[in-house]
């Protein structure tokens, strides 16, 4: 069984309810039933493609930022502010679909894992091993709670279990291409910027 792609999962979890004609399974699996007919520009199609730039966009930020935080770039605060404009335009997607109060609890923990991703950088730029992993116990965390919030939005369509999977694979991508960057492996942290669960929606 092919397993969960990470932002693949959120985007069409969210979406998968509301989304007819070429759907997308919350399991990253194309409805082959559906695929071939006519489609049209519906709200919820329109929703599905701005996800999928937004979350794409995510991933690509939080990697630049992670290197420009550990370099102390002048531009950081630069690059920050951008991955914040994106979370909040994430939100209101998110707002969008299932209400002003489940797109602020959206808001809340992925700005939050966006600051454990930063705690990282920190731990790193100080060689403090233990705030680095207090830092990937957090992610850990999130991911359970997030998957949880998404289960409850959906109303059991979404499974926990399953999205966290995906979750962690994310975690495991962004720490992995940034660990590869520190290291001056930047083949490495190349090709894990380029992995599907990172880019491909």
């Amino acid at each position: 069984m092919e397993k969960s792609i990470s932002y693949r999962t959120i985007k069409c979890s969210i979406i998968s309810t509301n989304c007819r004609g070429g759907s997308v399974s919350a399991h990253g699996h194309e409805d082959h039933s559906t695929a071939s007919k006519p489609t049209v520009s519906t709200p919820a199609t329109d929703l599905r493609a701005t996800l999928g730039t937004l979350l794409s966009e995510h991933g690509n930020l939080a990697i630049i930022a992670m290197r420009k935080g550990i370099e102390g770039a002048e531009d950081f605060e630069a690059a920050s502010a951008q991955l914040n404009e994106n979370t909040q335009a994430l939100s209101g997607a998110i707002g969008s679909v299932y209400g002003e109060e489940a797109g602020a609890a959206f808001e809340k923990m992925w700005s939050e894992h966006v600051g454990y991703f930063v705690q990282y950088v920190q731990g790193t730029a100080e060689e403090d091993e233990e705030k680095k992993q207090a830092a990937l116990d957090e992610l850990s965390q999130y991911r359970k709670d997030f998957s949880a919030f998404l289960e409850t939005a959906t109303e059991g369509r979404v499974e926990a279990d399953a999205l966290a999977e995906g979750l962690q694979e994310h975690v495991n991508q962004l720490i992995g291409a940034f660990d590869a960057y520190v290291a001056g492996d930047y083949e490495e942290a190349f090709n894990m910027q380029q992995k599907p669960e990172l880019t491909c929606l």
